[in-house]
C-alpha cells in the first residue's frame, strides 16, 4: 500500500509564491507613491474673508454705536468729532466680548469687569491695553469696508487712517 502525503495541502508552490510577492510588492508601492502625494499636497486650510461691508457712511449717526459680527468677531462702528472706526470688541485682558452700556457710555467685559470709553480707551482695568482698532476703507460702491485682519491698538497710530476715516 502506497503512502499519502498529507500535508501537500499545506505546502505552498511557486505560484503561490510570486502571487504573495507580487501582491505585497503591489500594495507596497501603491501605498508609498499615495504617502508621497499627501506629502506633497499643501495642507490648506480655506477661512472666511475677513473683509465685509459696513454700510454708507450716511448710515452711521454721530455718537451712535452700531454693532456687527463678522465670522467670529464682534465689532462696534462708531462715528464720532467727524472720524468713523471700528472697535474690536475683545477685551484686551482675557479677551471676552465687552458690551456696549449706554447708560455709561462705555464698553464693559463681563468677565472681570474691564471698562474701555467710546474710543477703545481703558477707564477701569484690569485689561492692560486698549480695544483694537479694526482697517476701514470705502470701496468703489460708496460703502464701508472693514477690515478684522489688520487692527492696531496704539494710541497716535489708531487715529489715523486707514483705522479712522474722515466723515
Amino acid at each position: 500500500m502506497k503512502k499519502r502525503n498529507t500535508y501537500k495541502a499545506c505546502q505552498p508552490d511557486r505560484r503561490l509564491f510570486f502571487k504573495l510577492g507580487l501582491g505585497s510588492l503591489f500594495v507596497t508601492t501603491f501605498t508609498s507613491v499615495a504617502a508621497a502625494l499627501k506629502f506633497l499636497t499643501p495642507p490648506i486650510q480655506y477661512e472666511t474673508s475677513q473683509v465685509f461691508e459696513a454700510g454708507k457712511i450716511k448710515d452711521f449717526n454721530s455718537g451712535k454705536v452700531k454693532n456687527m459680527q463678522m465670522g467670529e468677531k464682534k465689532i462696534s462702528l462708531i462715528k464720532e468729532h467727524n472720524k468713523l472706526y471700528a472697535l474690536v470688541r475683545t477685551c484686551t485682558h482675557m479677551g471676552c466680548i465687552p458690551n456696549f452700556n449706554a447708560s455709561e457710555n462705555a464698553f464693559v467685559c463681563p468677565c472681570h469687569g474691564s471698562k474701555f470709553d467710546i474710543q477703545g480707551n481703558v477707564l477701569r482695568g484690569p485689561a492692560p491695553e486698549p480695544l483694537y482698532r479694526a482697517s476701514l476703507s470705502v470701496n468703489k460702491k460708496g460703502r464701508v469696508e472693514v477690515n478684522t485682519a489688520i487692527v492696531e491698538n496704539h494710541v497716535t497710530l489708531r487715529d489715523s487712517k486707514p483705522f479712522a476715516l474722515d466723515v
